[in-house]
């Protein structure tokens, strides 16, 4: 999520009359567990429910294999979900981690790596790289379908090509955040 409001774009608080920038987040749901497009759909209506955030835009469902699930594991619905906000970083992932949508991105990497601006969660950005780039090999040998797997070891492979020798591999969000001209987090 940005952290850089756009400036043109501002809510008034009509009691207080404090001004509040909007800043707009882009946000991955998934479900593979029970009626999954109705998790979806209770998911991106939770967010529009969330106080101080409303639901711009919602992409197209798509469905994607599990990666990393117990055998047996059902196929992913997904979807994209664009919101406006007015909470900062930290309270959007708060919402997050209190609801169904903790994970160890939102729990661990974003909270204390990358809104802090301290990007060392000890895992370097080149083995993260080597490890997508196995994985990626490995499926083609398989014949296994990876939808946005070259998409993913595109932008890893850049992160890598950039990014000082030893950088964490938190530091990917240095380079996407310059693709986006915005900040994300910060405290």
């Amino acid at each position: 999520m940005s952290e850089s409001p756009n400036p043109n774009v501002i809510d008034t608080d009509t009691i207080t009359g404090e001004m509040h920038p909007i800043r707009r987040a882009v946000i991955s749901i998934g479900s593979n567990l029970g009626e999954r497009r109705n998790n979806l759909q209770g998911a991106a209506d939770s967010l529009n429910d969330t106080p101080e955030v409303w639901v711009t835009a919602v992409s197209p469902v798509y469905e994607t294999e599990p990666v990393d699930a117990p055998a047996g594991s059902k196929d992913f619905l997904n979807a994209i979900v664009l919101l406006d906000t007015t909470l900062s970083a930290r309270t959007l992932l708060d919402v997050f981690n209190t609801s169904s949508g903790r994970n160890t991105a939102s729990a661990d990497k974003f909270p204390k790596q990358v809104l802090p601006r301290t990007f060392a969660t000890g895992f370097r950005l080149e083995l993260m790289h080597k490890d997508v780039e196995l994985c990626l090999a490995e499926a083609r040998r398989q014949g296994v379908p990876m939808a946005l797997g070259g998409a993913v070891g595109e932008l890893w492979a850049r992160a890598a090509a950039s990014a000082a020798a030893g950088a964490d591999c938190t530091e990917i969000v240095r380079m996407l955040e310059d693709d986006a001209g915005v900040v994300v987090g910060g405290e």
